[in-house]
């Protein structure tokens, strides 16, 4: 129904790239429509005729319960709310001060933050230092890599750590 592909073709394609909610907005009402749907990966399912105000609030719904929760980093999961990454069934399981490191550097992909500032937005959760943040870091790459051989963390000599694009 979208010309080369239909939405559930689409919807296969999207979800291995985007970490965002998905919401199929269709004519296609059956029960088994539906179930392929949600197990190809949408967040909600909407069927024509739909109320546009309804529509926007489970936009709102859904962008609000995907803050804290799993984030996609390629084919690696993390679970932002438990501190484990998963890809493939295996998974690694972060300390809570690796975890709100991880939270800052994902966050803020491609924003270099030095050990300094990383130490001033965790010391509130955790009693942390200048060497205690490399050794954490340390820690969220071997893990990382460990799950997914690739080390998304990226260190600028003398400048600082940050999240690389993918």
């Amino acid at each position: 129904m979208l010309g080369e592909r239909n939405g559930f073709q689409f919807l296969q394609i999207v979800r291995n790239e985007v970490d965002r909610p998905i919401i199929l907005l269709t004519a296609k009402d059956t029960k088994e429509d539906m179930l392929k749907g949600f197990n190809l990966g949408a967040d909600d399912y909407i069927t024509k005729p739909f109320d546009a105000d309804l529509l926007l609030a489970r936009i709102k719904s859904h962008l609000r319960g995907k803050k804290d929760e799993e984030v996609r980093y390629a084919d690696t999961f993390f679970d932002l709310s438990t501190g484990v990454i998963k890809k493939e069934g295996n998974h690694v399981s972060l300390t809570n001060a690796e975890l709100e490191i991880l939270k800052l550097l994902y966050g803020n992909k491609g924003q270099i933050f030095s050990k300094e500032k990383i130490v001033n937005r965790v010391s509130s959760k955790f009693d942390v230092t200048d060497r205690v943040v490399v050794c954490h870091i340390y820690n969220i790459r071997k893990k990382l890599s460990e799950i997914d051989g690739d080390d998304p963390i990226e260190n600028r000599w003398g400048v600082g750590y940050l999240w690389k694009e993918r």
